[in-house]
């Protein structure tokens, strides 16, 4: 029973790794803030990767994530206080499990709610798409409606850093 077990699991792997690989050579998705339409961003930013597909369809390519981390990193201006603190996390984590001293585990525990207030504020303060459109209009007083389905998200972020400039 096992070896069958073992076998499905294999073959199952195989394939999807096959699948995945096709899918990467053919290149019918987005890799690029500038190039990806603010919408399928913001649908990304909310956890459905199927946006990053050029034609939306169903199927998530295991390395979508990291494509979509990688677009993170495309901005000129990163907020990288959670990512830091996720990290300090670990670090005092691993601290505690390797030494045992319970101080780390005390900095861990901190560190950890510390990133979960951080969630749980993005969270809050997380507007529609719509609102923050239209917020930007009103900042730079734009003549010209955005549209997030051709809009970049590469170039809406640079609006948005003309705002945070005073460049408006």
């Amino acid at each position: 029973m096992n070896i069958i077990y073992f076998i499905q699991s294999f073959l199952k792997t195989f394939f999807q790794i096959r699948k995945d690989n096709k899918i990467y050579e053919l290149k019918e998705y987005y890799t690029d803030l500038n190039l990806i339409p603010l919408y399928n961003w913001w649908q990304c930013d909310q956890g459905d990767l199927s946006y990053l597909w050029h034609k939306k369809e169903s199927y998530i390519p295991a390395f979508f994530k990291i494509i979509f981390h990688q677009m993170t990193f495309q901005f000129d201006y990163l907020d990288l206080e959670l990512l830091r603190k996720y990290t300090e996390a670990n670090y005092y984590e691993n601290k505690y499990l390797a030494t045992k001293d319970i101080k780390y585990k005390r900095k861990a525990d901190t560190r950890k709610a510390e990133v979960e207030k951080l969630k749980q504020d993005k969270t809050e303060t997380n507007q529609k798409l719509n609102d923050i459109i239209w917020q930007v209009q009103k900042e730079l007083k734009l003549t010209w409606q955005i549209d997030p389905l051709k809009i970049s998200a590469g170039y809406f972020f640079n609006l948005i850093n003309q705002i945070r400039n005073g460049n408006n």
